[in-house]
C-alpha cells in the first residue's frame, strides 16, 4: 500500500512539474490612448504601442478593440493606421481592427477622428469616448486588456 501511495505522489509531482514547465513565456506590450486635438467639432485620439516584453520587433500584429460612443454626439470616426499599420473601423459594430507585417515599439498605430455632431446636447450621460475590449496578437499570442482608456469631450 505505501508502494502505491508512493508512486501516485510520484507521479502527481511530475505532471506538476510538466504543467509549470510547459506554459509559455509572458508576454506583454505597452499601449498608450493621448487626446492630441479638441475643438468643439471633433476630438482626434491616438493610440499607440510602448514596450514590448518576450515580444519581439518586426513581426506581424494584430489589434482589435471596441469604440464606444453615444451617435447622437458623434456623427463620424475616422480611423487612419499610422506608418505601416492599416485600419478598419465598422460603425456599425463600432470594432476596430488594426493590422502590420511589421509591429515596433514606441510608435503610433492609429489616429482616430471623432466628429461632434453640432447639433447634439451633450451632458455627462453622453459626453465619453472609451476604447475597450482591447486584445492584441503578435502571431503566438494574445493580450487582453482590462483597462480602457475614456475621453470626455
Amino acid at each position: 500500500m505505501k508502494k502505491i501511495v508512493s508512486i501516485v505522489l510520484f507521479i502527481l509531482i511530475i505532471c506538476t512539474m510538466l504543467n509549470v514547465n510547459a506554459s509559455a513565456p509572458a508576454s506583454d506590450v505597452g499601449v498608450y490612448a493621448n487626446v492630441k486635438e479638441q475643438s468643439s467639432n471633433k476630438m482626434v485620439i491616438e493610440y499607440g504601442l510602448l514596450n514590448f516584453v518576450e515580444v519581439e520587433e518586426g513581426q506581424a500584429m494584430v489589434i482589435t478593440m471596441t469604440l464606444d460612443y453615444d451617435t447622437s454626439v458623434i456623427s463620424s470616426v475616422q480611423a487612419q493606421g499610422i506608418g505601416n499599420w492599416s485600419a478598419s473601423f465598422e460603425e456599425g459594430t463600432k470594432r476596430l481592427v488594426l493590422e502590420t507585417n511589421s509591429g515596433k515599439a514606441n510608435t503610433g498605430v492609429v489616429q482616430l477622428t471623432f466628429n461632434i455632431n453640432q447639433s447634439a446636447t451633450i451632458n455627462s450621460s453622453n459626453n465619453k469616448i472609451t476604447l475597450s475590449d482591447i486584445n492584441i496578437s503578435e502571431g503566438e499570442n494574445l493580450d487582453k486588456y482590462d483597462e480602457n482608456h475614456t475621453f470626455e469631450i
